[in-house]
């Protein structure tokens, strides 16, 4: 993918037009759009789709993680509750609860022509996001290096991708619901990370 030009806001306003597309063609009418789809309907040329993007797989994959980025940005910021499992719960259910409403655009993405690259993608971000702006970082550092905490986050971020997907692909009924998946997802979660070893005072003091 070429680097926009950060000053050239006509670069961004297409950027952002073409990402806006791709999103709004997947609310619409599911699967994985053509290039030709694209550009229609986001009112620019197919060469400046390919000065933004080198697929669909590649804008899907961006549009997604800006999506996600959005979600999270949104998420109240630091330590909520009294526990671990507070703080789980809180932020789980908002991620979970936007998931569903979308699960219609969300599952054909993970499970299409630009799964790999997406997943990927949203492994490496929910790693960065438990490794630098988590307080879950202390516990997956415990005791290592930055590689090896690094290698935890993605593990991490790995496993709760790969559960996310089987639960998009259920009914949300019964132990699929959204709180019973919250709370399991929680303990996976602060068990696997460290964190349930550890009081949240641990990390405030």
């Amino acid at each position: 993918m070429t680097i926009t030009n950060a000053i050239d806001p006509r670069a961004l306003r297409s950027r952002a037009a073409l990402i806006e597309a791709v999103w709004a063609h997947l609310a619409a009418d599911g699967g994985t759009p053509s290039i030709t789809d694209v550009v229609k309907r986001a009112g620019v040329s197919r060469p400046t789709f390919y000065q933004h993007f080198t697929d669909v797989p590649d804008l899907v994959r961006v549009a997604t993680l800006q999506r996600l980025g959005e979600l999270f940005e949104r998420m109240p910021n630091g330590l909520q509750g009294d526990t671990w499992d507070d703080f789980a719960r809180a932020r789980l259910t908002l991620l979970f609860g936007e998931l569903q409403r979308d699960a219609v655009i969300y599952l054909p993405i993970l499970s299409g022509p630009a799964a790999v690259p997406v997943l990927a993608g949203i492994v490496h971000y929910l790693a960065d996001q438990f490794l630098h702006h988590s307080p879950l970082a202390p516990c997956l550092r415990e005791g290592v290096d930055e590689r090896e905490a690094l290698a935890r986050a993605e593990f991490l971020g790995a496993g709760a991708v790969w559960r996310a997907i089987a639960w998009l692909s259920s009914d949300f009924m019964g132990e699929n619901a959204l709180e019973p998946t919250v709370q399991r997802f929680a303990a996976n979660i602060l068990a696997a990370s460290g964190a349930a070893n550890y009081s949240m005072t641990d990390f405030t003091k």
